[in-house]
């Protein structure tokens, strides 16, 4: 008697994707994100770094403290305070004169440095998409930060 083979159907999530979809899609936005990463490494900064940077150029001053930083990276202080003493030493931010909170800010080198921004390529790239393309995919990322950020804290939960 020969062996019936027998296809499997795929299933079909809530988001009219199927289930072979959702592998390949996952390995090809690990696949961007490493493409990214890898040129993010540049003017020897990592891309945490790259990071705040940016960071502090942009936010407020009761934002631009350690604890701010962390909130932004989702990160623990003590990690945030390790990027932070990085960059202090390499002359890119410094510290405010406070007691407490102290605010970070960039020093004349820092907004050098982030004149080279290496997020410029990703812009470049983001860029030629239309404004339909660009709005799905802000929502799609949005969804995903959202969807894994909650995954990690039920996690932490766990534990």
């Amino acid at each position: 008697m020969a062996e019936e083979q027998t296809q499997e159907t795929p299933t079909q999530p809530e988001n009219g994707a199927t289930t072979t979809e959702i592998p390949k899609l996952a390995e090809l936005v690990t696949q961007f994100v490493r493409a990214y990463l890898n040129n993010a490494y540049s003017d020897k900064l990592r891309p945490t770094q790259w990071e705040v940077l940016r960071f502090l150029s942009e936010a407020s001053e009761d934002e631009r403290t350690v604890s701010g930083v962390a909130r932004h990276q989702r990160t623990t202080l003590g990690t945030a305070s390790i990027t932070i003493t990085a960059l202090e030493r390499r002359g890119l931010v410094r510290r405010g004169k406070r007691r407490r909170a102290q605010p970070l800010s960039l020093t004349d080198e820092g907004w050098a440095m982030l004149a080279r921004d290496p997020i410029a390529r990703l812009e470049n790239v983001l860029g030629t998409l239309d404004e339909e393309q660009r709005r799905v995919l802000e929502d799609a990322v949005n969804r995903g930060i959202t969807a894994l950020d909650q995954e990690s804290e039920e996690f932490k939960k766990a534990s």
